[in-house]
């Protein structure tokens, strides 16, 4: 199944479920410029790794990235970012 699916879309779900290794290497599988931002923004966040999140949270404002723009004022799991002065200026 994850063959027909593209990587990033597992990253969060796995380090959620402690299987960083696994999302770490699904990362690198991420092939430039085919990614959904939204999808890598929330895997580096379960990552633990809140720079990079709003790197690609960055990435996607500026490509107008449709999972981005709504998951910021939507998606529950960037709630653990609301407080960060960064995430004002999404």
């Amino acid at each position: 199944m994850i063959g027909l699916q593209p990587p990033e879309q597992f990253v969060f779900a796995f380090a959620k479920l402690g299987e960083t290794e696994r999302a770490r290497t699904l990362l690198t599988k991420v092939e430039p410029g085919y990614v959904n931002n939204g999808h890598i923004a929330l895997g580096h966040l379960a990552l633990n790794n809140p720079s990079k999140s709003f790197e690609f949270l960055q990435r996607g404002v500026e490509e107008n990235d449709p999972s981005v723009l709504d998951g910021l004022r939507i998606n529950i799991a960037l709630d653990e970012l609301r407080g960060d002065p960064r995430f004002d200026d999404e």
